[in-house]
């Protein structure tokens, strides 16, 4: 019977994988081996067929120059734990179309972006012209070994599934400096289930000063780890970070600048401590408004420590500064905050706070 089961699954796997575009197949010629440069190959299995599927069976692809999408496209590896995409001193992907799926592999670079896509903008008539790409979806992918894992520039309703970008155990010697990355128009996207990491900004928020800031973007059910911020905005109409760990930032957890209808919501949120620990909040945030922080847990620890044994002043739990209003601060809880659990600035008006628990000093 379980003989019996074994076998069906298989030729209901492997049915489904036929109808797929195999890249090892004779017409492409790609090669799985970890020495062939698969770049032609790859690239003329997505060229030849717009809104196909195209397969990678597991094993170690190549390639020495990127891989363009600019039609709608399907791209699903085996498996992300064996199925590796080797882009070598170049970018992975890059997407100028809608409709591009890709799911199911491991990004393993040298250097450069796992995954690049953009909108379009250009001048016309005097007047700038925006086209932005749209309904992107990226799932079960691992990005290791690239400076940005994936970058969006001017992207629309996409969603990002359970992604990880991870940093080399030496992290001296890591690459990834930034995990997800936004740039520009970008509108009502989605981070769910997946595992973030960088040296630096582990998911940014980048403003275009050509064009009118990025709106709606959800990030949920997320490890966002290590890196000097942890989420950093410059700016975008409606944030929602809920159910997250935002876990052991050198800098600030959170940095948060012209950023209006902010929610961050049940969420762990650490820094480590600095040893100046001068002006070191977890969170930061200036020039923006509407802002809901509530039933969250907030630490300032040292490594795995959660506490501030020395007293260090400039250590704030959260910050508000010049430029802020129309906060709503309620039920958060505080560890390892020794100064401030709340630190107002001058030029910060209309806060309300409810039911904040007085910091833990362990």
């Amino acid at each position: 019977m379980r003989f019996t089961l074994l076998i069906t699954l298989f030729l209901i796997t492997s049915l489904s994988y036929s109808q797929y575009v195999n890249i090892t197949d004779p017409t492409y010629g790609a090669n799985g081996n970890d020495s062939f440069d698969n770049s032609d190959a790859i690239q003329k299995a997505i060229t030849d067929n717009p809104g196909r599927a195209i397969f990678f069976p597991k094993g170690n692809y190549k390639v020495n120059k990127p891989i363009y999408i600019n039609h709608n496209i399907t791209i699903i590896g085996e498996d992300e734990n064996s199925t590796f995409f080797k882009p070598q001193n170049c970018i992975g992907f890059i997407i100028t179309s809608p409709n591009v799926t890709i799911k199911n592999l491991t990004i393993y670079g040298t250097g450069h972006t796992g995954i690049y896509a953009s909108g379009k903008k250009e001048i016309v008539d005097d007047t700038l012209n925006l086209t932005q790409i749209h309904r992107l979806t990226f799932e079960s992918i691992i990005v290791q070994n690239c400076t940005v894992g994936i970058e969006l520039k001017h992207v629309t309703n996409s969603v990002l599934n359970n992604i990880k970008t991870l940093m080399n155990p030496d992290q001296d010697t890591s690459l990834i400096s930034q995990g997800i990355r936004f740039f520009g128009k970008c509108v009502n996207n989605k981070i769910s289930n997946s595992h973030i990491e960088s040296k630096v900004f582990s998911i940014a928020i980048i403003r275009d000063p050509e064009v009118t800031r990025a709106e709606g973007l959800m990030i949920t059910n997320t490890l966002i780890a290590s890196g000097s911020y942890g989420v950093y905005s410059e700016g975008i109409l409606s944030l929602n970070i809920t159910n997250c760990i935002i876990d052991l930032s050198v800098d600030i957890a959170i940095d948060i600048f012209e950023t209006d209808a902010f929610m961050l919501t049940n969420n762990w949120i650490a820094s480590i401590l600095k040893p100046q620990g001068e002006n070191h909040p977890v969170i930061k945030i200036k020039s923006s408004h509407a802002v809901n922080i509530s039933n969250n847990t907030i630490a300032m620890g040292n490594n795995n420590k959660l506490d501030n044994p020395t007293g260090i002043n400039g250590t704030f739990g959260i910050s508000l500064e010049a430029g802020t209003h129309h906060c709503t601060i309620i039920g958060n809880s505080f560890l390892g905050v020794k100064t401030k659990v709340l630190n107002i600035s001058s030029g910060a008006e209309n806060i309300d706070t409810f039911n904040t628990l007085q910091p833990d000093f362990l």
